[in-house]
């Protein structure tokens, strides 16, 4: 029996600053040293009052990780703002959702068009089935007032809350 060689593809990008091709691993490393990176991001903090602290965030695509990009965006962004960018350049050609990893917390974008009620299994007959109903709902509309709240924090805001979080439990 002969053993057979899988070969991994490698997904290769172009770094925006110097131009140069990573494979998809190596290019958070690179990004770390990549000198012209270094020179924008010195002139743009020697222009402003205050140093822009920024997240280095990696988006792939769900099903198709070999769609990737790095993105530097500054801390006040939300993820409202983060999923129009999104939207904008990758994913609203079909209505797709784009989803947020902050440490162990996952946050999900929602619009009203594509919201899809499964609903709840009958439970005929049962007395109370109505109150039952009502309460899912006020429950459900809780939850979704507050992660509208969720969506519109900077990213900064979140990460901070999820460390409060860890450090309680």
């Amino acid at each position: 029996m002969s053993a057979k060689t899988v070969t991994r593809e490698t997904s290769k990008g172009t770094c925006i600053f110097c131009k140069g091709e990573f494979d998809r691993a190596k290019m958070t490393q690179h990004l770390k040293f990549c000198k012209p990176r270094t020179a924008d991001i010195k002139s743009a903090n020697s222009t402003e009052s205050e140093k822009t602290k920024l997240f280095h965030i990696v988006v792939e695509g769900r099903y198709l990780p070999m769609y990737w990009m790095h993105l530097e965006v500054p801390a006040d962004v939300t993820l409202t703002d983060l999923d129009d960018f999104l939207r904008a350049i990758w994913l609203e050609c079909c209505d797709h959702l784009s989803a947020f990893h902050i440490g162990k917390v996952s946050y999900s974008s929602q619009t009203e068009d594509i919201l899809w009620d499964y609903g709840y299994p009958d439970a005929a007959g049962e007395a109370g089935e109505e109150e039952d109903h009502e309460a899912e709902e006020e429950q459900d509309d809780e939850i979704e007032v507050e992660l509208a709240e969720l969506a519109d924090l900077p990213v900064d805001e979140l990460a901070a809350r999820e460390e409060e979080e860890e450090e309680t439990d």
